[in-house]
Parts: structure tokens; sequence; C-alpha cells
């Protein structure tokens, strides 16, 4: 994916993000008093809430037309809210008693290329941040649904096994609707309404519940820690940080003469001189070490080219720009060791998914295993795909008055009178892809559920077990909310980690994000995105 490509959306979070710049930049801008700073503060917060404005507006609208912006789309917006910005300062300084010596049109320039450079900073490492917690969080639950040999989520007196008992009885309660009772239409109906009812409010609950259980204990995604991890790292680009360091120079126009900002440039090649000097080497290090070193260094940095240029500027003529103390003795080094914080925080952000994955793996080493993951997907996934088939089942056979249908469907419920989840959940760890193709098996009559998938594909594939599930969840779906009759299930020839699963359903005001959806997202390292095709639907499950 190439950078022009990427769709980013506005937030609220990538504002408030943004908002902190201008409220703290505006009285840089009339280089006031230290009794002025307050007054520019306050003015700052008044631009802020103006852009707020009109930012909510773009996104309700954005929301309306289902677009996203392109980079080049929110570098656009970014530079038309500068110049809103810059309007309001050159309108409203006056009231604020605060006087601006700079032409309007430098003026309204300076804001647009600060106010462009932020907003778009901040909106995209929202975006980046978000992003990362989707992956994040579908490669925990990968892992954490992934079959565990040393973890028993039914070990006797476990309050799991207690539940499963307690299930049993339940659905075996479905079988004794048959005792003493004939397969009339009526008797069918109302087994079929009392298997739905066992599966939406029983079952669903406990899958719902055991499932949150588990992902108390599982490894979660430390966003706080992502700065410090930038700091163990530091893996940034001098590229990106010294395009960041000229905008900050540009903005300077607005302060200082054109001549002496040219020369202040100069601090450029400081910068990028220092950085490969002094820049510490990639090394296995123990985690503190390499924090304590880049600390240094990052402070060094941030302070040494600085100085050095102030002091270039001062031969030249010029008077200092850090000397005596004023607020640019503190902005210019926050900003520049801002800059590679926030470069190197985006690369710890873009990690691979080998490196989560290898992360999570360890954490959930580390971490109390119950297994739990594994049986509430079995019950939400498998369990509750068996009870559609025979509600549907029990339900076509009171509609067909046919005799021969309506003894198959009765007998087929009294069947579950042996049920017994524990056994049922031991056995489908055995063998992922008998359990997919017994779903061609099983929902045969109700829908054509066709698997693209060899099993040599399945006893291959490191993810089986969590295939099968998608597959289950995925028919039992297709079938309840968008009426479906053809499901199809293939890998992406290019990609063998992203399953493709097409129907002839159709996408109605009335379908309903369920917790089956919930669960397919929570496992996709990208949002699963229901399309409506000329043949029906088509989803992509990013594994």
């Amino acid at each position: 994916m190439t950078w022009l490509s990427i769709k980013v959306d506005l937030s609220v979070r990538g504002f408030l993000l943004f908002a902190i710049m201008p409220i703290l930049a505006t009285p840089l801008a009339y280089v006031p008093s230290a009794a002025e700073i307050p007054t520019g503060i306050g003015f700052g917060a008044m631009q802020v809430a103006v852009l707020g404005l009109i930012t909510l507006f773009a996104m309700k609208l954005l929301a309306l037309t289902g677009r996203r912006l392109s980079l080049i789309q929110l570098a656009v917006f970014g530079l038309f809210l500068g110049s809103v910005r810059g309007v309001l300062m050159v309108a409203l300084d006056g009231p604020f008693g605060l006087v601006d010596n700079l032409e309007m049109a430098a003026r309204i320039l300076s804001s647009a290329l600060f106010t462009g450079f932020w907003f778009s900073a901040a909106t995209y490492i929202v975006h980046e941040g978000t992003a990362f917690n989707i992956k994040y969080r579908a490669l925990r639950n990968q892992v954490a649904a992934s079959t565990s040999t040393n973890t028993d989520p039914l070990a006797p007196v476990s309050s799991n096994q207690l539940a499963m008992q307690d299930l049993t009885h339940v659905l075996q309660s479905l079988g004794k609707l048959v005792s003493g009772q004939d397969a009339t239409a009526e008797n069918l109906r109302m087994a079929a309404e009392e298997v739905r009812t066992k599966s939406d409010e029983v079952v669903r609950p406990l899958s719902h519940k055991i499932w949150m259980d588990s992902r108390a204990s599982a490894p979660k995604a430390k966003f706080s820690e992502v700065a410090k991890q930038a700091i163990i790292d530091l893996d940034y680009s001098l590229g990106r940080v010294l395009i960041m360091e000229s905008l900050f120079l540009m903005g300077l126009i607005s302060v200082f003469s054109i001549d002496r900002v040219l020369l202040a440039g100069l601090l450029l090649p400081l910068v990028a001189l220092f950085s490969i000097a002094f820049r510490p080497k990639k090394r296995v290090r123990p985690a503190s070490r390499a924090a304590l070193l880049n600390s240094v260094f990052l402070v060094a940095i941030s302070i040494i080219p600085i100085f050095v240029d102030d002091l270039l500027v001062q031969v030249a003529g010029y008077t200092s720009a850090l000397f005596p103390v004023n607020p640019f003795t503190f902005i210019a080094p926050v900003w520049l060791c801002a800059t590679i914080i926030l470069d190197a925080s985006l690369a710890v952000l873009r990690k691979s998914r080998a490196e989560l994955v290898e992360k999570l793996e360890q954490q959930k080493a580390d971490a109390p295993a119950t297994g739990g993951e594994n049986l509430a997907g079995f019950l939400h996934n498998s369990l509750q795909s068996e009870l559609t088939v025979l509600s549907l089942q029990l339900q076509a056979a009171s509609e067909s008055h046919n005799p021969t249908d309506a003894k198959a469907a009765w007998e087929q419920l009294g069947a579950w009178i042996n049920k017994s989840v524990s056994e049922d959940f031991e056995n489908s760890t055995l063998d992922p892809a008998s359990r997919a193709y017994g779903s061609i098996a099983a929902w045969q009559g109700i829908a054509d559920v066709e698997i693209n998938i060899s099993p040599e594909t399945f006893s291959e594939h490191s993810m089986a077990n969590l295939i099968v599930q998608v597959i289950e969840e995925s028919v039992s779906n297709s079938v309840r909310h968008l009426g479906a009759s053809k499901i199809k299930f293939h890998f992406d020839p290019s990609n063998m980690n992203q399953l493709i699963i097409e129907t002839n359903g159709r996408v109605s005001e009335t379908t309903t994000k369920g917790i089956g959806v919930s669960w397919l997202n929570s496992i996709s390292l990208k949002t699963t995105e229901l399309v409506e095709t000329a043949t029906g639907t088509r989803s992509v499950i990013d594994l």
C-alpha cells in the first residue's frame, strides 16, 4: 500500500491531540510579555473552538456520504483550517489586545502551514493508533484462541465444568420434548421456537460470559507504553524528522525576518550530522540500558545543535532567540525531541505481524491460562450452529407437511436427550478438516455450503481451528441474517491468510450486527466489511 492510497477518518481524538499546538503556539506568534501569555492562550482556545465546529461539520458530512480522506485531501483540509485560523488571528487580535507586526498574507500563510501540518500529523497518528489497536486486538484474540494442549477448560470442579453440566441438562431437555408427542405441525413449530429460545437465551449469553472472562487475563495493548517502546527502539527516519523541523523553521517567519530564518536553517545540517555521528547503534542490549542511552541522546540532539545554531546566528550579527530565557528557549528543543519521538512511535505502531505475534505468544506463556477462549468459541460457533440448523429443520418440517421430513426432524430432536456438551467440545479439537467439512452435511437442505480448502491446507495452516470457527459462525450468520442459501469459502490465491466468504444473501435494513459479527471482527486484522455484489455479498477475514 502506497502512502497516496491510505484513507483516514477525521476523529475527535485526532482533533484534541492537534488542539494542544495552536493553543500553545498562539502566544508565541505575538511574542507577548509574561502578563499577556494567558491572553494569548485564551485567544488560541477561541480559535480551536471555531476550528472544532468546522471539523465536526466535516465529520458529519463524511459520515453521511460514507467517504474517507486520502492523505492529500487531509493535508488540503488542514491547510483550509489553518487559513481560517489565520483570518481569525488577523481580524480578532486587536480586541484581545495583541499586536501583530506581520502582514496579513504572511500571517495567513504561516498559520495555514503550521495548522495544516499539525492537524494532518495528529489525525494520521490517531489513524495509525486505531489501526494498530485493531491489529493488536485481533492478534491477541487469535493467540488466545489457539489450541493449548496444556490447558483443560473443563477441569473437574471448575466454574466452566459446572456451567457445561447445567447446559447439558438444558439441552437434553430439548430431546424430552419428543417423549409421548407426535410430529405434528404444531409440535414441530413449538419445538423450533424452543430450540431458538435456548440458543439465544442460554447458549449465547454463556458463551459471551466465558469469552469475556477469558479476555480479562489475555494480553492487552498498553498504548501508554508506545512512547516508552519508541524510546527503547528509537527507530526514526532522519529525513522525516528534518522535514518536520523545516516546517517549524518556516513557522518562525511570523516572528523573525526571512533572512534570519534562512540563516537559522543551518540547524537542519547540524541535526543531521549529530544524528549520524552520535545516534546509538542498534545492538542487543537490555531495555533499561537502551532506554537510558537513547534518552541521553534525545536530550543531547534536542539541545546541542539548537544552541550551536543560535550561536552562529549571533556571530552573524543577530540577537539570540534563546537568551534571555523566553518561550523559544523551551519550545525549540521540545519540538525537536517530540518530532523524533513521534516518528519513532509511528514505527512502533507499524510493527510487523510476526513481531507482535511473538510478543503476544510470550505474554500468553507468562500469563495464567484457562482455555476458556476455546470453549467460548465452541459454544458460540459450533454449538449455536447446531441449534440453528435444528431449529430451521424443525420449522421447515412444520411448514412442509411432509411426513418423512417431519419424522426425520423429530428423531433428530429426540437424539439431543443424549447430548453431552463436554464430549462434543473435546471431540471438536481432534480434526479441524473433518469438522469444517461436517458443516456441509449439517446444513444440507438449508444452505449449500462450499469449502474450497483442501484437507492438506487445513493440516498445514497454523490457524486451522480458528478457520473452522470462522466457517461455522459465517454460515450461521449468512443464513440467519442474510437469508443466504449458498455460501462459499476460499482463500485469496495471493494471500493464504485472507479467507474470502461469498454468499447469495442480501443485506437488508433489518440486518443487525450481533455478537457473531463482533466475534469475526475481533479476530480479523482489519475490520470485516460486508460488501454487496451482483450475486450477493462478499467479505474478507484477514488472519
